[in-house]
């Protein structure tokens, strides 16, 4: 049951917030970068899943070098170049098919533009790229589909899954939505201006919105606190929570009109197990960033990024957390 759940919630959501700093009139502290500039960073992402009594697992961790490399710089922005190596999941299958989808291109490199802050804006031989996501879809949700629990394997097929993340990146819209979520993560405050210890808050609508009634929004908190600024870095924290008690209806709304068999599956199956609408459900979503900048050359040094579920169904709790981190390479 708690898996169905958090399945619906992560598929049916699959959003990352963009968390570009708000401006201010105080001094720029990040530079900005040259032509020639390469950057690595060893990245990891780990996911828990966190049960009622507060016990986590370990469901998934993977770990590679990501490197972006800075291709020509103009007034609107740059073009980057963006690659991984030296995958390894502590799944071998996962291991063998993200190798098998670098070698087919699928995950690296690719080139594209962006805008001053950083935001992508297109994506380079995108048909290209299409065209090999969608070759490698076929072993990805095989992977998916022999990794989900019994219970949800039932409810429907690996075609399903398939279809499911063909959809998800189907164009270039999404490609660069895709691109830019992880990105967006990295250069968050790329460009970024603050006043040390001045939280800037605002109220953000989330993507996905009811049908009536009030909107949904994401409270948003940025700060650079004074206490880690030096002459060497800075440390800028993001924090962006939805405590919305509609959040779970929504969620399943969308699932249910998304027009994807496998989701509209799901939340048969969920209303099948309980003999109820998940009408007494809540749940709460959150992200944190926290981004060590060095100053000078304007590279992220560390960046901590967590996302989590969070949902409460009839007294029991379930949670699941993404953990992500970038730790910068130094250069030999």
């Amino acid at each position: 049951m708690r898996h169905l759940i958090l399945i619906v919630a992560a598929m049916a959501a699959g959003i990352s917030a963009n968390a570009q700093i708000m401006p201010d009139s105080t001094a720029q502290i990040v530079a900005y970068w040259n032509k020639g500039d390469i950057q690595s960073y060893d990245y990891t992402h780990r996911r828990y899943t966190i049960g009622p009594d507060g016990d986590s697992t370990v469901v998934m961790s993977v770990s590679e070098r990501k490197t972006l490399e800075v291709l020509s710089v103009d007034e609107s922005g740059y073009t980057l170049r963006y690659s991984t190596s030296d995958i390894y999941s502590s799944d071998p299958d996962l291991t063998m098919m993200m190798a098998n989808a670098q070698g087919a291109g699928v995950i690296s490199p690719v080139v594209f533009t962006t805008n001053d802050l950083g935001e992508v804006d297109k994506i380079l031989d995108v048909d290209n790229l299409l065209r090999e996501m969608e070759r490698s879809a076929e072993d990805y949700s095989k992977y998916l589909w022999n990794n989900l629990p019994r219970s949800a394997r039932k409810a429907f097929s690996k075609s399903d899954i398939k279809a499911l993340l063909l959809s998800r990146f189907d164009s270039e819209e999404k490609l660069v939505s895709w691109f830019g979520d992880e990105l967006g993560i990295l250069l968050a405050f790329h460009g970024g201006r603050y006043t040390p210890d001045k939280e800037h808050t605002k109220d953000e609508l989330y993507p996905i919105q009811p049908s009536e009634g009030d909107p949904i929004y994401s409270h948003v908190k940025v700060v650079v606190p004074k206490e880690y600024l030096d002459d060497f870095s800075a440390v800028c924290i993001y924090d962006s929570y939805v405590d919305d008690p509609r959040l779970w209806s929504v969620l399943l709304r969308q699932a249910s009109d998304s027009g994807n068999s496998l989701l509209s599956s799901v939340v048969e199956t969920l209303k099948a197990n309980t003999g109820e609408e998940l009408s007494n459900l809540t749940m709460t979503y959150e992200e944190f960033i926290s981004n060590e900048v060095h100053l000078e050359s304007g590279w992220p040094l560390f960046v901590h990024y967590t996302k989590s579920f969070m949902g409460n169904y009839g007294g029991e709790k379930t949670e699941r957390l993404d953990d992500y981190r970038w730790s910068i390479v130094q250069s030999e």
